[in-house]
């Protein structure tokens, strides 16, 4: 089945996007990972393990249809990536099982983004989650 395979937490994520440690558990949803190249890093050896890259903690998405894509201005905000996702442990299958959290308080200065460019903050009637940006 698409979408269901194991993931592996990745040590020495960058967790500086998270601006609370008070938040409910993430749910559950299924990536687009075509739609995430632009978002893909590293590559190589990543924490001492092979790597063919992955799309850092804190990305922010967007839920369309029943699969979730990277969040872009203007579009709803679903939420962000609650954990690292290693590119490789889709083994080939263009959707992957993530956590995605849609409750807390972010700081918006770290969320990270495909360009590099500062996050923009979702108009309030563009948010869809219980997130507060710091």
């Amino acid at each position: 089945m698409p979408g269901l395979h194991t993931t592996r937490i990745i040590h020495g994520t960058d967790y500086r996007w998270l601006g609370s440690n008070h938040h409910r558990p993430a749910r559950s949803g299924v990536l687009d990972l075509a739609a995430f190249a632009a978002h893909v890093k590293g590559g190589g050896v990543l924490y001492g393990q092979p790597s063919a890259g992955y799309v850092p903690s804190g990305t922010p998405v967007t839920k369309q249809g029943d699969r979730y894509v990277p969040y872009e201005v203007g579009a709803s905000f679903d939420g962000v990536l609650l954990r690292d996702i290693s590119v490789g442990d889709a083994g080939g299958d263009p959707m992957i099982t993530a956590a995605i959290l849609d409750d807390g308080r972010l700081i918006g200065k770290y969320v990270p983004t495909a360009d590099g460019e500062p996050f923009v903050t979702p108009d309030k009637t563009d948010n869809n989650t219980s997130i507060i940006f710091a």
